[in-house]
């Protein structure tokens, strides 16, 4: 007899992932046949604990085939990872365990199965199809959306812009739907923000691939302008940008990016950014250094007269201060 078994090894430099395939002929002795390794060298995981492994270890005893869903990253040599999540695909026989291709999934993926000679990937956000003619590369061959990660959704006329982000990788992007089809988890043509807001980052600076400055990110409607604001990390250390995105066309686009001469605040007492006409007032981070010489700005203004040439207008700077509240609006004035 053979079994097949699911195991976690984290000293492989392979993947912490493994299958075994064992010999039970003496059930008192029994004896490894062949492992096999996988799920990237820096992690790997599966979407279930102990009590329902058994659900996503898939043995397919007709066809020979083992299916297991997984995430997992991969080291680079620049530093950066790269993040592997699907089905991985093995094949076996009585005294042979191989290691084919992977399904890659959209989402965590947690279930697989064959049904009419495609392998189905069902994850947290899609069920995805996928060509089995050839096991060592997979094909897609359908994906049906079930779920999205949204953090805001921005109402533009007859259409909504989403500001989402992939649940594993994290990197965020927009897409622009009809308002009829903002809860359909389906995308539109997607922008990646993190390439618009720093258009020259390369493959070296992986650690501005985040969602976290865009969860909470302020968002304003001029025209068809959507400016969001966007407390971040460049290069040089922390910044603030105002991201302007063009909603006219079928797709979102960058119109422009303003750079602030001070990172925006957060404050649970009011509002970080204030729309006031045409102005965008954002209040600025307290300043903390024991250079009580040096005015810091307070307030910073961003003209859209012209909403597709916003214009940074003079900041009103304070005196050295540990904190800020946030800001409330009022007719044509505004507070801190």
């Amino acid at each position: 007899g053979r079994m097949l078994a699911l195991g976690f090894d984290n000293t492989s430099e392979v993947g912490a992932l493994i299958v075994s395939l064992i010999n039970t002929e003496d059930i008192a002795a029994p004896t490894l046949v062949e492992r096999v390794e996988f799920g990237g060298e820096w992690s790997a995981s599966v979407a279930e604990d102990q009590d329902r492994i058994h659900k996503l270890f898939n043995v397919l005893e007709d066809l020979h085939m083992v299916l297991v869903p997984y995430s997992g990253w991969t080291g680079e040599s620049d530093g950066c990872g790269s993040y592997g999540n699907g089905i991985q695909i093995m094949s076996y026989d009585t005294d042979d365990l191989t290691l084919n291709g992977i399904a890659k999934a959209n989402g965590t993926a947690r279930r697989a199965f064959i049904y009419d000679e495609r392998l189905f990937s069902v994850s947290t956000d899609y069920v995805q199809t996928f060509n089995m003619d050839d096991l060592d590369n997979p094909t897609q061959t359908a994906s049906l959306g079930l779920a999205m990660r949204v953090h805001r959704t921005v109402p533009v006329g007859d259409k909504v812009l989403r500001i989402r982000s992939e649940r594993e990788t994290r990197v965020a992007s927009a897409d622009l739907v009809p308002l009829a089809s903002a809860e359909q988890p389906s995308q539109g043509e997607s922008l990646d923000l993190v390439k618009a807001l720093l258009p020259d980052t390369t493959n070296s600076d992986c650690y501005y691939y985040d969602d976290s400055p865009y969860r909470n990110s302020p968002a304003f409607v001029f025209g068809t302008q959507v400016a969001l604001v966007i407390p971040h990390y460049g290069p040089s250390g922390q910044v603030g940008d105002v991201l302007v995105i063009d909603t006219a066309g079928d797709a979102p686009t960058v119109t422009a990016t303003v750079r602030l001469p001070a990172v925006p605040a957060t404050s649970d007492l009011g509002e970080s950014a204030v729309k006031l006409g045409n102005l965008l007032i954002i209040q600025a981070n307290a300043s903390t250094s024991w250079d009580t010489t040096t005015a810091e700005p307070s307030l910073m203004a961003v003209d859209f007269t012209d909403p597709a040439n916003p214009e940074l207008l003079d900041s009103l700077d304070r005196p050295e201060a540990w904190g800020v509240t946030g800001l409330s609006a009022s007719g044509t004035s505004t507070s801190s």
